[in-house]
């Protein structure tokens, strides 16, 4: 959309930016329906947008609709911004100095992981909100990725790790134990990563398309790359319309529209 930045998507709706960075809307593809939210970060940026990832979460206990907007300084300190709609207002904090590098909501509860690997929750009650970091086994060592998403998939937590050619780790947690084990077999799933609009865990049978493998879209050209689990590059396939323009190459991502079905209802109490 003309004049605004893509900063990704949420439950189905595609986010944007205003430029200048003090408002940011929510919008159905398919509907039009739209959600508006003021918002302002002190964290300054003239090139893209100023929030990394802002992610919602609608299905909660407390029927409230919570909105997170994550913000990683170049200095490295990272802003999260909480609107919470029983409280009809924004909560800023700066918990510490490590770049958040994506952001899911599992089980009514937004996790984020750094780019070494740690993992955070916050946790959404009614009226309330706590952010702790969870001391999880088998956390890879070493670790410095700016690679790493977390992805919910058959109703399980992922970490996922993929620089293509050369290596793909993926990780789910046991809740019950706090470890991390490793996954080497996606069975009849598969993971679809790159792009602007999120990642993934799906069935691709059902489309007649490989499972067990992983769907990362490029943009230098344009194309969808097939991967083995062992990150080697399998078959790709040119992307339609051959987008070209700047705007056309930040917006091309995943996008799954049984997603956005579910938050219709929502009004964003904030204009």
């Amino acid at each position: 959309m003309d004049g605004n930045l893509l900063v990704g998507c949420t439950e189905g709706y595609i986010v944007f930016e205003k430029k200048g960075g003090k408002s940011v809307f929510l919008v159905n593809p398919l509907t039009g329906h739209q959600l508006p939210y003021s918002i302002s970060s002190w964290i300054k940026r003239y090139s893209r947008p100023r929030h990394d990832h802002i992610i919602m979460a609608t299905d909660l206990p407390s029927k409230s609709n919570v909105l997170l907007a994550v913000s990683n300084d170049v200095d490295g300190w990272c802003e999260y911004q909480i609107y919470h709609s029983g409280i009809d207002g924004w909560i800023t904090d700066i918990p510490d100095t490590k770049d958040w590098m994506d952001v899911v909501v599992f089980k009514n509860r937004f996790y984020v992981v750094t780019n070494e690997a740690q993992l955070g929750e916050l946790r959404i009650e009614q009226l309330y909100l706590k952010f702790n970091w969870l001391v999880v086994k088998n956390t890879p060592l070493n670790v410095d990725s700016e690679n790493l998403k977390l992805v919910v998939g058959n109703n399980q937590l992922f970490m996922v790790d993929f620089l293509a050619e050369e290596y793909l780790d993926i990780y789910k947690i046991d809740f019950d134990a706090m470890e991390w084990i490793k996954v080497d077999d996606l069975g009849d799933q598969a993971l679809f990563l790159g792009g602007e609009l999120g990642s993934a865990m799906r069935k691709p049978g059902k489309w007649g398309c490989p499972s067990n493998c992983v769907y990362f879209i490029k943009d230098s050209p344009p194309r969808c790359c097939l991967y083995s689990m062992e990150a080697k590059m399998i078959d790709d396939y040119p992307i339609e319309g051959n987008p070209t323009s700047s705007d056309q190459l930040c917006s091309l991502g995943w996008y799954y529209p049984d997603q956005c079905l579910k938050i219709n209802y929502v009004e964003s109490g904030i204009e």
